[in-house]
């Protein structure tokens, strides 16, 4: 809050927007069922979602991402409080016989997507001029930029690990994955 004062008065307007997203599909969703991830480590204790019987799949990391902001208006430009949480969907589900650390490291790589979108999005927003007359439109363009580019990477990494089969692919996306995050800090 310091460096919005120093600029000097601000007429405060508070505008909240919260959009999640995840693999699928974005839209309006109830925040109570779904889990903030601690240290954004998942646990197999995490994937208590309804098993998808018809999946050819072991698992499913179901995850989102949710931002709000309040903006602060001076002249023609606008600063705004961003507030961006990934979460783990509470329709994430494993086959209990499945249950294996190289399958919960799969997983969270796809975790990880929500999060490195959470920080491409939090860096973009940082270098962005915004301006009163269409902010709230540029950070909704900025945000669904994020999410669509981490999207058809997510589906890259599905299909290079063959959805973790490929064990030297997997090993190469584990760092890549990390290297993104980095990169996006």
């Amino acid at each position: 809050m310091k460096s919005i004062l120093k600029y000097g008065k601000y007429f405060p307007s508070i505008v909240c927007f919260i959009l999640f997203c995840n693999v699928e599909k974005c839209g309006a969703q109830a925040i109570d069922a779904d889990e903030i991830i601690e240290n954004n480590k998942l646990r197999w204790s995490d994937f208590a979602g309804p098993i998808d019987e018809t999946s050819k799949y072991w698992a499913r990391t179901n995850w989102r991402v949710a931002y709000k902001y309040k903006a602060f208006f001076r002249k023609d430009t606008v600063t705004i409080d961003l507030i961006v949480t990934p979460v783990l969907k509470a329709t994430s589900w494993v086959l209990p016989d499945k249950k294996s650390d190289e399958l919960l490291v799969h997983e969270q790589g796809h975790f990880d997507f929500g999060l490195l979108v959470a920080a491409e999005f939090e860096k973009a927003i940082k270098s962005t001029v915004l301006l009163r007359s269409d902010y709230s439109q540029k950070i909704s363009f900025i945000f669904n930029s994020i999410i669509g580019n981490v999207k058809q990477l997510e589906i890259q990494y599905d299909e290079e690990t063959n959805h973790m089969k490929n064990k030297k692919e997997q090993l190469r996306w584990n760092t890549k994955i990390s290297e993104m995050l980095k990169a996006a800090q």
